[in-house]
């Protein structure tokens, strides 16, 4: 795809479309830096932009724009783990379920002061034991009940969670 020289005139709609399918990485360079956030999360959608560029876009003003850099399979742990620390539950629940999201990446997650990002760790598909038993004796019930639900509890973490609920 031929990327237009003057993109600023090159209307909203169609520098998103842009942003999110070409292959230009050129292109997908300029358009991270565009003026529009949803141009700069369509880039951060994209599975062809380059790690240089992924790392900007970690760092974006807009927690939409890093929200879709959390969920992007290409993100890698390193960009997993600046996000871990953002601001936005959104993008710290996004990070919990990436497929690139490291077992000391979750355990950050787990510890966090938001219960709903410690709830995204419970549900994780990549959540280990280590954090998974660390989740058990959350103070949040609907925490406790995802670490209950997840596929990875081992009977020691469900018989943990079983006391517990039965000494209350």
């Amino acid at each position: 795809m031929k990327i237009p020289i003057a993109l600023s005139k090159v209307p909203l709609k169609e520098r998103i479309r842009m942003a999110r399918s070409t292959s230009d990485t050129n292109a997908l360079k300029v358009l991270a830096r565009d003026k529009s956030p949803k141009v700069r999360a369509g880039v951060a959608r994209n599975s062809k932009v380059t790690p240089d560029v992924f790392l900007k876009l970690s760092e974006d003003e807009h927690w939409y724009v890093r929200l879709m850099v959390a969920k992007n399979i290409k993100a890698t742990p390193r960009i997993l783990l600046k996000l871990s620390r953002d601001e936005e539950c959104e993008v710290k629940k996004a990070v919990a379920k990436n497929v690139n999201v490291t077992h000391a990446i979750l355990l950050i997650l787990s510890e966090d002061k938001n219960s709903e990002v410690r709830e995204a760790v419970a549900r994780s598909i990549y959540a280990n034991e280590e954090a998974l038993l660390k989740l058990s004796d959350d103070e949040n019930w609907k925490v406790r009940k995802a670490v209950a639900e997840n596929a990875n509890a081992t009977p020691e973490i469900l018989m943990r969670l079983e006391k517990k609920e039965n000494a209350i």
